[in-house]
């Protein structure tokens, strides 16, 4: 594949009504739903050091606001920019990276709120914006315990990994049982995403 990627995805939809309602006309668009739509990636790897310098360029056509199409958010193209880092081991991968987003520091309307009865319908985009992160990813082995213990030790983890999520960092469990493993994992699996999907509102009530 060679140290270059690219992709790019092209969106066209024309979503109009297709006749009168009321005060709108037939062939008025959609608000808040973009003719086109363009965005592009480019990389480069350098597998040796795990390094990933990237940019994105996104584009996307006016969008009305008002089912009567007499307002619309401008047009905009902006480009960003990320590099990222990543070290494997036996079981475990950490991974850093950093991103700059509206690389140009161009002010847009990022979103609209449709047909805004006090005419507020622009939301202004974040400017030149830096995200830096890190995220680690480690296999856990639970080869020997069964039953209750298993249970009790994937649930913990499980629960550690949903909390470290609002960190921006995961723990995946993997139950590595023995004979069983077949007959347990459906259940572990189970019980591992219900203790990640409750651990945040239990961080919340810690607060």
């Amino acid at each position: 594949s060679g140290p270059f990627e690219a992709r790019a995805a092209y969106t066209w939809l024309d979503a109009v009504y297709a006749d009168d309602f009321g005060t709108i006309a037939a062939g008025n668009r959609l608000p808040g739903v973009p003719k086109e739509q363009f965005y592009a990636e480019g990389a480069w790897r350098h597998a040796p050091w795990g390094l990933r310098v990237g940019l994105e360029f996104l584009h996307r056509s006016r969008v009305p606001v008002n089912d009567l199409n007499s307002e619309f958010a401008a047009s905009f193209a902006v480009v960003n920019a990320v590099i990222g880092l990543e070290q494997r081991g036996a079981g475990w991968r950490l991974s850093e990276f950093l991103r700059v987003d509206n690389l140009g520091d161009k002010s847009y309307v990022g979103s609209v709120i449709v047909n805004d009865g006090n005419g507020r319908f622009y939301e202004p985009a974040p400017q030149r914006n830096v995200l830096l992160g890190v995220q680690a990813t480690a296999l856990v082995g639970i080869a020997a315990a069964d039953g209750v213990v298993a249970t009790s030790c994937v649930l913990l983890f499980g629960a550690a990994s949903g909390m470290m999520t609002l960190e921006r960092a995961t723990i995946v469990v993997e139950w590595y049982g023995r004979a069983t493993f077949g007959a347990h994992q459906g259940r572990l699996a189970a019980v591992t995403s219900t203790a990640r999907a409750a651990s945040p509102f239990v961080v919340e009530a810690g607060h």
